[in-house]
């Protein structure tokens, strides 16, 4: 993969969603932040950055990031890119005003009026630098079912009980055993598959983090190259000729 500038600053806000580690194999150089909250933003624009990623933020007891501080980075000419969790939720608010967009959740909030802000919604724990979620989330677990859906091993209307089961639970509450026990009285065949997917097949919001960091990277590469052809296009006429010497007042003109 193509090593980015390094003049090129990069703040990416996770740690729910993906690893620090992760994140600097993707873009190396990025400042790799805890989830956004309110003002962080603002702050990423007064020190100087051209890049932000939101793939996870805080709400609920902490303020969220605002629309009108996203808004105040693209006004300064900053790219921002939102996918997985808060990112799709600000992005799917403020593409139509330049924010990036990426992945299937994005898509999903974008596309779907009747989408909650709590399907991406999880609690955690935090201990030092490491960040640990105690919660499962609504998006995560539909995906999955559909992938099961998908392959036959589940029937349409027991997807649809499952999804409207665990959605009725209070999304940080939405655990396996939260699931587990709501099921017991009514549908306890369905627990097997329902612990497969919410344990076994991984993590759309993982996935759509992925690939927005590769966007942002392939992005990234493109802009450089195309500063790297318009620099070249502008130094060519300053060249003097091969064969000739210009005078010295066109030179001076030239390369005034």
């Amino acid at each position: 993969m193509q090593i980015l500038s390094r003049s090129v600053k990069i703040a990416v806000y996770t740690g729910l969603t993906l690893k620090a580690s992760e994140v600097e194999a993707l873009l190396p150089g990025a400042s790799v932040r805890p989830p956004v909250k309110q003002f962080d933003v603002l702050r990423d624009i007064q020190a100087g950055f051209h890049v932000v990623v939101i793939i996870d933020g805080v709400f609920h007891q902490t303020p969220a990031v605002s629309p009108s501080e996203i808004m105040d980075a693209l006004r300064r000419g900053l790219l921002v890119y939102g996918c997985s969790s808060m990112g799709a939720l600000r992005a799917a608010e403020l593409c139509d005003y330049g924010m990036r967009g990426h992945g299937a959740i994005f898509e999903w909030v974008r596309d779907d009026p009747a989408f909650r802000d709590d399907f991406p919604g999880q609690i955690f724990t935090r201990e030092g630098a490491e960040i640990r979620a105690l919660s499962i989330t609504y998006v995560d677990f539909v995906f999955n079912l559909r992938q099961l859906a998908e392959q036959g091993r589940l029937s349409a209307g027991d997807q649809r009980f499952l999804e409207q089961t665990f959605r009725n639970i209070y999304y940080p509450e939405r655990t396996v055993g939260a699931l587990v026990a709501a099921l017991k009285p009514t549908r306890p065949e369905l627990i097997p598959i329902a612990k497969t997917a919410l344990t076994e097949l991984g993590s759309q919001k993982r996935r759509d983090a992925l690939a927005t960091l590769e966007r942002v990277h392939a992005d990234l590469t493109a802009l450089q190259q195309l500063n790297r052809e318009l620099t070249g296009a502008a130094d060519s006429p300053k060249r003097a000729p091969a064969k000739s010497r210009a005078p010295r007042k066109e030179a001076k003109h030239a390369h005034g």
